[in-house]
């Protein structure tokens, strides 16, 4: 069960479902985000196949940011119903932690993506999935920041 149902699902429709682990990561008043040309998206993405929540939060953080991630607790879960470019009928759904940026091993490794620090005030504006913004609210609400 999640906390949160964006979209509508539609009946007798196959969608493609695709889970995913994404960090809120926040020092100094700042997010941590991966840039790309869309827009801002929270470190984290899709989970491969035997791969559990942290340890896909994990890898996804190496590769976007070159660091180590510390999971400090879970923050809430989130899904989406519509139509991808390449999916078609698409589904992702989210689950969001809490934690920080540990020591840095590499560069990060995704080309075409930025690693880098957003004002806290502007995440509204630059997060580009809606229930990423929400995530990032809920979180802020929940621990009255």
């Amino acid at each position: 069960m999640v906390d949160k149902t964006f979209g509508e699902k539609l009946e007798n429709i196959d969608y493609f479902q695709r889970k995913g682990a994404y960090l809120i990561a926040i020092e100094n008043n700042k997010l941590a985000v991966a840039k790309c040309h869309k827009g801002c998206f929270l470190i984290g993405g899709g989970m491969e196949k035997n791969e559990d929540q942290i340890d896909c939060l994990k890898r996804e953080a190496i590769e976007e940011t070159g660091h180590e991630v510390i999971v400090e607790g879970f923050a809430g879960s989130a899904e989406s119903y519509f139509i991808h470019n390449h999916f078609g009928h698409f589904n992702p759904v989210q689950f969001y932690y809490h934690g920080r940026l540990g020591k840095k091993v590499c560069e990060p490794l995704n080309e075409g993506e930025e690693f880098t620090w957003i004002p806290l005030e502007n995440f509204e504006d630059e997060l580009y999935l809606e229930y990423q913004k929400w995530a990032v609210r809920k979180y802020l609400t929940d621990n009255g920041l």
